[in-house]
């Protein structure tokens, strides 16, 4: 009966023991990567975060710095509310900055997207363009943009006192070049910082 009941012990320790070797050699994503991911998902899905604004964080030991830039308000509120919800985030810094309200930037908004979305050479980065398409299936992997997130616009088109940034995803260093001389070429624009990033998967098949 003792035999038995050793045997048994036995049994199940080399059981757990197998259990936890397998466990081990699966591969599994690092926590702190799927709370990257997490955090990203629950950015890129804000309902009011447009081509206007650009948000970026950063997270170090479960404490989340929120930075960027947002056109209204309430983006940065839902920012801050929605990153703080997320499990695993112990603390949100909210450093996005709310762009001032201003008539002539409205303008100059409206005015850079028009020169840039209606281009005959960059119309296919608008919504449901050939080249969004490739946008929208590729975005979620790049791993340069995990704590850049675009949400559903490839080009965002930054304004402040005049002065234009452009931040986003484009397919060449031609695309580029000609989304910056756009936005120079609008009326009542101080300088465009040009900071969009190439990477030729954005090329549509």
């Amino acid at each position: 009966m003792r035999q038995s009941s050793s045997f048994v012990r036995v049994a199940v320790a080399a059981a757990l023991l197998w259990w936890v070797g397998v466990g081990h050699s699966l591969p599994q994503k690092p926590v702190r990567e799927e709370l990257i991911e997490n955090i990203r998902k629950v950015l890129t899905a804000l309902p009011y975060y447009g081509m206007f604004d650009h948000l970026v964080f950063e997270l170090e030991e479960g404490r989340v710095t929120l930075g960027g830039y947002a056109f209204r308000p309430v983006l940065k509120a839902w920012a801050e509310r929605e990153v703080s919800r997320v499990a695993g985030v112990g603390k949100v810094d909210n450093q996005i900055e709310v762009l001032p309200v201003s008539t002539n930037d409205d303008r100059i908004r409206m005015a850079v997207f028009r020169a840039i979305y209606q281009d005959p050479n960059l119309a296919g980065y608008g919504f449901g363009g050939e080249t969004w398409k490739a946008f929208a299936g590729y975005e979620h992997e790049l791993l340069y943009f995990q704590r850049e997130p675009l949400g559903i616009f490839p080009i965002h088109i930054i304004v402040k006192h005049g002065n234009v940034i452009l931040a986003g995803l484009v397919a060449s260093q031609e695309d580029k070049s000609l989304a910056g001389v756009k936005a120079n070429g609008i009326s009542g624009v101080f300088s465009v910082t040009n900071n969009l990033r190439v990477d030729q998967k954005m090329k549509a098949p």
